[in-house]
């Protein structure tokens, strides 16, 4: 057993004397309880403080410029964000599997994210299985996971560019962007060529979760190819 804590710090913004700053801390109990048993549980907090001085310039009257979702007044977001995020994972592993070199681990993860400085379109979670681990030459591991972050759950744009919809043409032009507001699919593989070279093909498949514009097309697919190269 071990408990790890994380905690950090971030300016987000230095345009004026106060600018908005986001600062947190994770605690992580791990558990072995056989060799072929773990578990992970972990409770973390967030805070963005100062968060009036997040004002946005951008054209589209959204908070900055890049992704979406947050209710916006007066080119801020409306809602304040100090969510809490709890977590959890059980690993099981497998003795060997095919195609794969040494012990084989299957895990469950999920999360869940409730910020309540809002009202409404405050909560967020996602759920998923990852079978295999890469990192060492010949390993590889393929995962699933769903997921779903309401509106104003977090402030949209700390969350993953990658993980996109379409938004309607009166919010971004009618283009595709990453954000709140978005629930969907994402499925990864990851293959260790050497230890130090790892190809990754990661694919989202998302919607909106309430469309401003009814019948206006929102569904959007994404993806990738890297070669990841770590030293």
């Amino acid at each position: 057993h071990s408990l790890a804590f994380n905690g950090a710090a971030f300016v987000l913004d230095q345009a004026n004397s106060r600018g908005p700053f986001l600062y947190g801390g994770q605690v992580i109990w791990n558990a072995n309880w056989t060799p072929k048993i773990g578990t992970a549980l972990g409770i973390a907090a967030y805070d963005i403080a100062n968060q009036a001085s997040l004002i946005s310039t951008a054209p589209t009257g959204a908070s900055y410029d890049s992704n979406l979702g947050n209710t916006i007044v007066g080119g801020r977001p409306a809602r304040d964000f100090n969510p809490f995020v709890a977590s959890g994972s059980v690993t099981y592993n497998l003795d060997s599997f095919p195609l794969y070199t040494g012990a084989f681990p299957i895990k469950l993860a999920g999360e869940y994210l409730n910020n309540p400085a809002a009202a409404s379109n405050n909560k967020g979670w996602w759920g998923g299985l990852t079978l295999g681990k890469s990192g060492k030459k010949g390993t590889w591991d393929i995962s699933y996971r769903y997921q779903r972050l309401e509106a104003n759950a977090w402030w949209d744009q700390l969350v993953d560019d990658d993980n996109i919809a379409l938004f309607p043409a009166s919010l971004a032009g009618g283009s595709a962007a990453g954000g709140t507001n978005i629930k969907g699919h994402l499925v990864k593989f990851n293959y260790s060529i050497f230890d130090s070279l790892t190809f990754s093909f990661t694919t989202y498949i998302n919607d909106l979760i309430n469309n401003p514009v009814p019948g206006a097309k929102t569904d959007a697919v994404h993806a990738m190819a890297d070669l990841m190269w770590k030293f």
